[in-house]
């Protein structure tokens, strides 16, 4: 076999190699996140049918609705708390920022324990063992984690 040819056999191979795995990538067979959401985990875990799934989908866009406009206020309240740094009684003028701050902040759990409350009212009685099960694992599913190999 000539050195033309195996480089040609060579390159042709790492032509297809690359198009095999880019196909790979894109057909979301690769780590796809839609799969792991915390969607996906609750209506698997919870054995919801289609009906329960419709309705649980409109539960879900209230909530992050809800949830928008909470977020939305925290960031108008910080941003108002920031401002204040231009002034000389800033120590002053942050406790009333810092209060609503909190107060948000206890809006957003509040949205998000009605939430869960909504989702077991959507279980049928046999589906309940399975809703207390995932009640032991909400905190673990549900919050941000810090990212691995990140130090504080």
């Amino acid at each position: 076999m000539s050195k033309i040819r195996l480089l040609s056999f060579l390159a042709l191979a790492l032509f297809l190699t690359n198009i095999g795995l880019l196909v790979f990538i894109y057909n979301g067979s690769y780590n796809n996140p839609k799969e792991k959401g915390p969607r996906n985990i609750i209506i698997k875990k919870l054995s919801f049918s289609e009906d329960q799934v419709t309705q649980y989908d409109k539960l879900i866009a209230q909530h992050r609705k809800k949830i928008r406009t909470a977020e939305e206020s925290i960031r108008k309240t910080k941003q108002q708390l920031y401002i204040t740094l231009k002034s000389d009684t800033a120590a002053v003028a942050n406790v009333q920022y810092l209060d609503e701050l909190g107060k948000l902040q206890m809006e957003i759990e509040q949205i998000h324990y009605a939430h869960f409350l909504d989702i077991k009212k959507l279980c049928e009685t046999n589906q309940l063992p399975a809703f207390n099960l995932l009640t032991e694992e909400l905190s673990d599913h549900f919050t941000h984690q810090p990212k691995k190999g990140k130090r504080n």
